[in-house]
């Protein structure tokens, strides 16, 4: 409910009802769009509300808009009118006296964030988003977020990325953007994903679990006929992303590179409140064209349309830095008074292994001496920094193919140079000092095997085009040391990724590594919500964590769960039950003495094994985690 902290309270109410109806109201009609903006600029959204005013003219416009947008799209009736009745509450406050509002606005100050937020861990369940924020849960925004300029953000995705795969935390792959935001920055490494990469962006864009929006998988090819339900393979159209709850906060918002949430056009980024898109819509593709005599067939777009890459000259990471700068010069030069939410979606280093044959060979002979080897001196790395005290999972490792692991390196080198000149264009912008960064990997490094797709041409080098290889499960063991599992599991190796956070003007920690706070990839919604100035629905199971980088400290309150293919997971404090469902029990470990999960002290602790579980199977009833049929999803990738 509505946190009322004294009469003018009721404001929030009908606030949050306007910035969630009209949204959804803004969403079904592009006829809309304009009025929209037009009512923005007459401050009936801004946040000093004693000054609200109502622009009749701009209202007319937003009238002759909405009748057109009600032709077009019935569904907006019903938003209309709720947005219409919170603006009731909204010119009724308008009316009140000024310094009681100030008080209140003081008040708020004090008690209106200073905690973490308790939330029930069962609290989401399959109702829509839309439904949600109507209810009026709402709390009141960030202070300091209201009284300061609110900071850009920019999030960097990176796809299948191990954790120790950064030179800062002993890899041999040079990484040195990242490793200087980490130095003049925050790195967390109880940071946890979702098993795999559209779970993972259904959960950072939604603040939901994945199941609830439909995404318990992969996306669905785009000639299946849609269904509902957690296994749809598209985003609910229903549930608000972060780009929609920003632009209540007066926010832009561009996406550029993997889109992963849905094949079919009405799926596509600029459906779901994204203001520029270009990059893959699908998951994985060759770097250097698009294939088409593949199953599922992968399609790249520029906004609604559809686009190819030209025959040469062309490399996937670099398109999509391309046009990450091209988005934030144009919109220093057109959009300079508002802040923006940019998320930078990078393909490496998922396979095929693919990179320009003179970054490979920066990497000849660098991992020659062999996966074991490799993997020790990133362990030494890790225990000299106190970020492990465990042994690696398999104390030898089986040889592999070391110029795999180079292609893999250059991939990553490649990425971490289209950082560094995204965060030089924001410096040569003016943006950096005000530029909340996050950069992390969708989930662990990959084991999987592609040589039965039969799209490798054997007279190819690995890297080079037309090739179509993986770097196979002990090299994926090497960049998840010192962890457990990879990808698809829900073991160490599979869910975490150090989360790196740089943002000059506001992070308090700087150079520090923080090896306790548990946080996790539905946080990231609520958190950026927080510190831009917008609503945080606090209905949703993502907690806040704004308060660990501005000073504060968080602390996790509700356990995390996981159920991916059968795997399933429950991490509660230094304890975490692990369900392999090729062995059809669960399994228990102490990671705060043995990240490694390497001893099971299920027996030792039944109390402990049988409290979790009934937990994971309490939030698995909620959610609807039930139904993945895998001869389903089978038959899509072998279609051609």
């Amino acid at each position: 409910m509505c946190v009322r902290l004294t009469k003018q309270a009721p404001c929030t109410e009908g606030r949050s009802i306007v910035n969630a109806c009209l949204g959804q109201f803004l969403r079904y009609s592009d006829s809309v769009q304009k009025g929209y903006e037009r009512m923005a600029s007459s401050n009936l959204r801004q946040k000093s509300y004693p000054q609200l005013s109502f622009n009749r003219g701009a209202w007319t416009q937003v009238l002759f808009s909405a009748v057109i947008g009600m032709a077009r799209h019935p569904r907006l009736v019903t938003y209309l009118l709720c947005g219409l009745l919170g603006l009731v509450s909204l010119s009724t406050y308008a009316k009140t006296d000024h310094h009681e509002h100030s008080a209140s606005a003081r008040e708020m100050s004090i008690t209106g964030t200073a905690t973490t937020q308790s939330v029930d861990p069962n609290s989401e369940g399959p109702r829509h988003a839309s439904q949600n924020a109507t209810s009026g849960k709402f709390t009141e925004v960030n202070s300091s977020a209201s009284k300061a300029a609110p900071p850009n953000i920019v999030v960097v995705l990176l796809d299948d990325a191990g954790f120790s795969d950064y030179s800062f935390l002993g890899s041999r792959i040079r990484t040195p953007t990242i490793d200087a935001l980490a130095e003049n920055g925050l790195t967390v490494t109880h940071f946890y994903v979702q098993p795999r990469c559209s779970p993972t962006r259904a959960a950072l864009l939604t603040g939901r679990d994945p199941h609830s929006v439909g995404l318990g998988f992969l996306t669905a090819p785009a000639h299946v006929e849609p269904t509902s339900g957690p296994y749809q393979g598209y985003l609910d159209p229903e549930s608000v992303t972060i780009a929609e709850a920003l632009r209540g906060a007066g926010y832009r918002s561009y996406l550029a590179g993997k889109w992963h949430l849905g094949e079919r056009p009405e799926n596509w980024p600029l459906a779901h409140g994204f203001d520029e898109y270009f990059g893959l819509i699908s998951g994985a593709s060759s770097y250097f064209e698009l294939i088409t005599d593949q199953p599922m067939v992968r399609t790249m777009a520029r906004g609604e349309a559809r686009w190819t890459p030209p025959g040469d000259n062309f490399y996937m990471t670099d398109a999509t830095t391309d046009f990450a700068i091209e988005r934030l010069e144009a919109h220093s030069r057109d959009r300079a008074d508002k802040p923006f939410f940019l998320m930078v979606s990078y393909t490496a280093p998922h396979w095929p292994l693919h990179a320009p044959r003179e970054a490979i060979a920066d990497y000849e002979n660098s991992f020659s001496d062999g996966t074991t080897s490799v993997s020790t001196q990133r362990l030494t790395t890790l225990k000299a920094q106190g970020l492990t005290n465990s042994r690696r999972p398999q104390d030898e490792l089986k040889t592999a193919p070391p110029e795999l692991m180079e292609v893999y390196a250059a991939q990553m080198t490649k990425a971490d140079s289209g950082i560094a000149r995204i965060q030089e264009t924001l410096g040569k912008l003016g943006y950096l000092e005000n530029t909340l960064i996050l950069i992390f990997s969708d989930n662990g490094a990959s084991a999987e095997d592609v040589s039965n797709r039969g799209l490798h041409k054997a007279s190819t080098l690995p890297g080079d085009r037309g090739s179509y290889l993986s770097y196979g499960p002990e090299w994926a063991t090497v960049s998840n040391t010192p962890f457990r599992g990879h990808k698809g599991s829900t073991f160490e190796g599979g869910i975490r990724s150090p989360i790196i956070v740089h943002w000059p003007r506001g992070l308090t920690a700087k150079n520090t590594i923080d090896t306790e706070t548990i946080v996790d990839v539905k946080d990231l919604y609520p958190t950026i919500l927080d510190l831009a100035g917008a609503h945080v629905d606090h209905t949703l199971p993502g907690e806040n964590f704004a308060h660990l980088l501005t000073g504060g400290a968080f602390q996790r309150t509700t356990p995390l769960f996981w159920e991916h293919t059968g795997w399933r997971g429950v991490r509660a404090g230094p304890w975490k039950a692990v369900f392999n469902p090729r062995q059809r029990k669960w399994a228990l470990y102490d990671i705060a003495e043995d990240a490694g999960e390497r001893i099971d002290l299920a027996l030792e602790h039944p109390d402990v094994i049988t409290e979790l579980s009934q937990q994971w199977q309490a939030w698995s009833d909620h959610v609807g985690t039930e139904g993945f049929d895998r001869e389903v999803w089978r038959s899509y990738f072998q279609s051609r």
